[in-house]
């Protein structure tokens, strides 16, 4: 049929995602961070077992952790650094500055120089009592940070289900702009689902 015309290449999906990661990185993290009481937000995951805002937060060539991926954002002033402390990849560098020096120091190494140069009062870590979504800093990593930080920065870390939510929840401007179309392909797929041009009794 012709609705199936409609579905853009992968290539086309690609770069929309990559233009929504942009915006969501330059425009929504900035009024989620400035509405939390965060100063620093840390979200780290493991390959195999990806934060749930993994997906939100990365390119879509980029399609799963690398043994550690972790990105920390923090406030100063009226700015949010956005950084990547995870291993090097050149599609990350497009979107995050990297911070972690592979080779010469390990992640936690990277992460306590990221302390000390910003010293922040309240640093924001993915558990939560009440959030799925704001549930996915796994045990092993939390017990990493137990290891390998200060008790000044494990004092220091709080559960702030805002920010995940907040940052899932609200669309971009091109999401807004796409969300027509993709609801009219997928009515499309769904009313030749239930066709007998598809379903043969």
């Amino acid at each position: 049929r012709e609705v199936f015309m409609k579905i853009r290449s992968l290539k086309e999906q690609y770069e929309i995602q990559s233009k929504c990661l942009k915006e969501r990185l330059d425009i929504l993290l900035p009024e989620v961070m400035f509405n939390s009481q965060a100063d620093m937000w840390i979200i780290a995951c493991k390959e195999y077992n990806e934060d749930p805002l993994f997906r939100a937060l990365t390119p879509p060539d980029y399609p799963t952790a690398r043994r550690i991926t972790m990105f920390v954002f923090v406030k100063e002033e009226d700015y949010i650094h956005r950084y990547s402390l995870s291993m090097p990849d050149e599609s990350l560098e497009l979107y995050y500055e990297p911070y972690y020096k592979h080779g010469k120091e390990t992640q936690m190494d990277a992460l306590n120089r990221l302390l000390k140069k910003y010293d922040p009062e309240k640093i924001a870590i993915n558990t939560s009592m009440n959030f799925s979504f704001n549930d996915g800093l796994s045990m092993g990593i939390y017990t990493m940070f137990l290891e390998s930080l200060s008790e000044k920065w494990l004092d220091r870390m709080i559960c702030d289900d805002f920010l995940a939510i907040k940052l899932m929840e609200l669309r971009t401007p091109t999401e807004m702009q796409m969300m027509p179309e993709i609801m009219e392909v997928a009515h499309s797929i769904m009313e030749e689902m239930y066709t007998t041009n598809t379903i043969h009794p």
